[in-house]
């Protein structure tokens, strides 16, 4: 383990020198309560800052470079000496939050990432770190198979998070208004909780205040084409090709409007393009040989769906044997 760091006038710094440095100011503390140096102890608190700041600053800088060099276990040591220095310093519980978060501890990252918005509420970056744990916790509880003693307990659960997740996004919006990543994020989990009104006003927001970013016309287009507004999707799936250079998964979404709208021949192109870039999407593929199929291509029909049936798409062999067989 490298225990040697550097303060910010670049003096070597070991853990030895910190731990006796703390102890020499409680050993000052002590004999400035017990004695009488009434001077001493009207000057120990410039003592304290100056001669251990300056070591709090240097815990942090080189837990960091440590984090950066994914020494975890090294990074994670230093972090927790600096939150014993500094316990009201919300940095310090970030930090070691990201390293339990590199290292899978994700019920110490979120444990760590809370005591940080404790002490800083309105730091977004923090709200972000605890939002990403809070989502992979949600997801993994959508995988979760329930039966009906166990269903009420998870619905709680996931409500809860939910609400957890759209807090922080609602706050960081706060922050920053024009944070569209947060503003998608937010449409998103209002989709999933089913309302649908506000998930749509979160995106209509997003591609008002940013007209030509591909991302926030790609979600709105997906919203309407949940809603079987399927021309209107197709303005937005339009809009973002004009301002994205790899566009697979638009002119995927595209390519499935397009189909709805009964242009099979351009939703067939829709999906030749994304093959273009992707060779090994199953999916795009499989509705690619079914256009085929639809515009008469046959043969070309049973090579797109032995395409797909190759790369473990369920749905092409059964397809495959009903048309190719």
């Amino acid at each position: 383990m490298q225990t040697g760091i550097r303060d910010r006038y670049r003096r070597d710094i070991s853990l030895d020198a910190i731990i006796r440095c703390s102890r020499l100011l409680q050993g000052l503390c002590a004999f400035a309560v017990e004695g009488s140096g009434v001077l001493l102890l009207m000057l120990f608190p410039i003592v304290a800052f100056v001669g251990c700041r300056t070591t709090e600053d240097a815990l942090l800088a080189r837990g960091n470079d440590l984090l950066n060099q994914q020494a975890y276990a090294e990074a994670s040591f230093l972090f927790t000496s600096y939150i014993q220095l500094c316990p009201d310093a919300p940095q310090g519980y970030f930090a070691r939050g990201i390293v339990y978060q590199e290292t899978g501890n994700l019920v110490g990252a979120e444990r760590d990432f809370e005591n940080a918005i404790l002490l800083n509420p309105s730091s977004t970056n923090y709200r972000w770190a605890r939002y990403t744990i809070l989502k992979r916790r949600y997801e993994a509880l959508l995988s979760i198979t329930t039966t009906d003693v166990d269903r009420p307990a998870w619905q709680t659960l996931k409500s809860a998070l939910a609400t957890l997740m759209m807090g922080d996004l609602r706050m960081i919006l706060k922050v920053d208004p024009q944070d569209i990543s947060a503003r998608l994020e937010l449409a998103s989990v209002l989709r999933l909780r089913g309302s649908t009104d506000e998930a749509m006003t979160e995106l209509d927001r997003s591609v008002l205040e940013a007209p030509f970013d591909p991302g926030a016309r790609n979600e709105r287009g997906k919203m309407l084409h949940e809603m079987g507004r399927y021309s209107d999707a197709l303005e937005d799936y339009d809009m973002a090709l004009r301002y994205c250079d790899n566009c697979t998964l638009v002119n995927y979404n595209r390519g499935l409007a397009l189909r709805q709208c009964g242009r099979l021949e351009e939703a067939a192109a829709a999906f030749e393009e994304v093959l273009t870039e992707d060779s090994l999407d199953g999916g795009a593929w499989l509705n690619l040989g079914e256009l085929q199929h639809s515009l008469g291509r046959s043969d070309k029909a049973c090579q797109s769906l032995q395409r797909s049936m190759n790369l473990g798409i369920p749905e092409a062999r059964d397809l495959y044997e009903e048309l190719c067989r």
